[in-house]
């Protein structure tokens, strides 16, 4: 790869002095290097800088006095490094990776980066602006706004997406696509081999099968010139860099899963597949060393909620910032997943990817996007973690937050003794509803306008057990589904009402199953009281409580008379078999008389 560069030094000094000496910074593997000036090859002199990875290249001219000029012409060639080397240019089949710089007075330095036109041109630093125009089959990529106060320097890759080797992966049912630079067999089958091994355990842990949405990995220099890898939903893959990373492969493997789809803020998406990732290493015992955890009064410490997407093209970006977030939000997940047993883990995070409020029972329908909030409820309810609300407070919340973690607590506070109270069952819908959009001051005041209605659905379940029948699901509906303080109203007195026609129906049944005397059994039996008895429970699960309330007291009014109704069936049988035997000995004289007609 060939580099040129022309400099115009101008004295504009007034005081005497000249110039008899210039340079520029080369990429230390730049070989060839050669300045051009007048028509006259000057000699060029390389020294040290204070990187490893760029040199000084120097020449000497004639004094340049005031208001003279001259004008360099600087060429050399970058041959790169393999990949995986620790110089950081790269020249290969498809791809590169290099230093672009130029300085001199504001306004008067102007890069341009020629590629063929079926590369795609990556960079670094915020503040630089690159515009391209084409000619035949070659693309140029200019700059020309200063982003280092004295000129304009990047880090620039260029790659061609159809110069790759593939190869495809098979784990389960899942396909996958590798994309690796031509010849990196290495990269490609550290990739396998890990994909096969840890792609089931990361969705043991998460405790969700693999969503889709990812084709193709692939490997690029990008990654190593931003400084990050990524996952790209639109193109469905993710993007790696040429290091044998497990880390970073499972991290982005991750993004399927938590993402911008699913996931509203950014700390929480990335600490979820950063905490994830190195549980699927531990678990599988690769290597791979976590973040380290940050200070939480670091210079460039932030609340995590305020953290917003950019990239380093974005205004305002700063990469100690950035440092600090990646690290933070990994040590946020990891406090708040730390105590949790594996399956508990899978529970809230299979939760949290499907948007599930913590309110709710598991595989209600969730929202579009899990927030800080819902996911603090879910690792607070499902998980059992008390103190999820302080590692909120330390890492993520902001001021206005904070306040409204006091006012959840509070909240909280009332909603567990109400929940206690209900017993296993759920407060009503509306309750559950304030407290999942966090409307904390509609929670507290329908609360308060419960009443007894707790304690009566503690009344109904207790009645339920007593009488070993199930509740009716239309009767828990009519607590747990009520959203207006007049459903709360009415929800009490049916469930008082349903309590009490549980008794019954508990009593008609076990004394329907009760053994009795034969007499006692035979009238049951005739009165029909065990199928009264059987419709009462029938309409009790139909949740029909006034007609369960009827055939109970049917089948208490039969049985008390079933004593007297066996009794006269008894009697009837005895009479009736006197007559049978009575008529049967008269039969019988007169068949002997009729025998012996002769005899005295």
């Amino acid at each position: 790869m060939s580099a040129t560069v022309t400099t115009t030094v101008r004295n504009l000094l007034t005081d005497g002095r000249y110039y008899y000496s210039y340079g520029i910074v080369v990429p230390t593997t730049a070989s060839g290097v050669r300045a051009v000036s007048n028509g006259q090859e000057l000699t060029v002199t390389r020294s040290a800088s204070d990187s490893a990875d760029f040199e000084y290249a120097t020449v000497d001219f004639a004094p340049l006095h005031h208001g003279n000029s001259r004008t360099i012409e600087w060429s050399y060639t970058i041959e790169g490094s393999p990949v995986r080397s620790a110089d950081i240019t790269r020249v290969g089949d498809g791809y590169a990776t290099f230093p672009v710089s130029g300085f001199g007075d504001a306004g008067q330095v102007t890069i341009e980066v020629l590629v063929p036109l079926s590369m795609r041109l990556a960079y670094t630093d915020a503040d630089i602006t690159f515009t391209q125009s084409r000619s035949g089959q070659t693309a140029t990529y200019t700059a020309d706004l200063d982003t280092v106060g004295d000129g304009i320097s990047a880090f620039v890759s260029a790659r061609d997406p159809q110069r790759a080797d593939a190869r495809t992966v098979e784990v389960d049912d899942i396909s996958l696509s590798l994309l690796s630079f031509p010849g990196d067999d290495a990269w490609a089958t550290f990739v396998e081999e890990h994909i096969t091994a840890g792609l089931p355990v990361q969705e043991e842990i998460i405790g969700t099968p693999w969503p889709g949405g990812l084709q193709t990995i692939r490997e690029d220099v990008s990654p190593t010139v931003l400084g990050y890898a990524w996952f790209d939903p639109r193109a469905e893959e993710i993007v790696v860099p040429e290091t044998l990373d497990a880390s970073t492969l499972f991290h982005e493997l991750g993004h399927a899963w938590f993402n911008g789809e699913s996931f509203y803020e950014r700390w929480l998406y990335e600490g979820l597949t950063e905490s994830v990732a190195h549980r699927v290493l531990e678990a599988t015992g690769t290597d791979g060393t976590p973040r380290p955890r940050p200070d939480r009064n670091d210079a460039a410490a932030l609340p995590l909620n305020s953290w917003n997407e950019r990239d380093e093209q974005s205004p305002g970006y700063d990469p100690a910032q950035e440092d600090y977030a990646y690290a933070a939000s990994a040590a946020a997940v990891d406090d708040l997943l730390a105590d949790l047993a594996a399956k508990t883990v899978a529970t809230v995070l299979s939760a949290a990817v499907a948007g599930e409020s913590g309110y709710e029972r598991p595989g209600s329908d969730g929202a579009v996007l899990t927030d800080w909030r819902r996911f603090l409820d879910l690792v607070e309810i499902r998980g059992g973690n008390e103190e999820a609300a302080s590692v909120m407070r330390t890492w993520v919340a902001d001021p206005e937050d904070a306040a409204l973690l006091d006012e959840r607590a509070e909240a909280r506070d009332v909603y567990v003794q109400v929940d206690q109270a209900d017993a296993g069952w759920q407060p009503p819908a509306g309750i559950r509803g304030a407290m999942t959009a966090w409307r904390f001051d509609d929670a507290t005041s329908a609360l308060s306008e419960l009443g007894s209605a707790p304690a009566a659905a503690a009344s109904v379940q207790e009645a339920a057990a007593r009488a070993e029948v199930p509740v009716p699901e239309a009767v828990r509906d009519i607590y747990e589904d009520a959203e207006e303080p007049g459903e709360y109203a009415a929800a009490e007195a049916t469930l008082a009402r349903a309590a009490e026609t549980i008794e019954l129906v508990g009593e008609v049944t076990a004394a329907a199953r009760v053994d009795r005397d034969p007499v006692t059994e035979l009238g049951e039996a005739l009165l029909g009281v065990p199928r009264v008895a059987a419709s009462a429970r029938h309409d009790l699960a139909a949740g029909d409580l006034d007609g369960a309330a009827v055939q109970s007291d049917t089948a208490q009014d039969r049985a008390g008379y079933a004593l007297v109704a066996g009794s006269a069936v008894v009697v009837a049988l005895l009479v009736c078999l006197a007559v049978v035997v009575a008529n049967g000995y008269r039969l019988a004289r007169a068949r002997r008389v009729t025998r012996h007609p002769g005899r005295r």
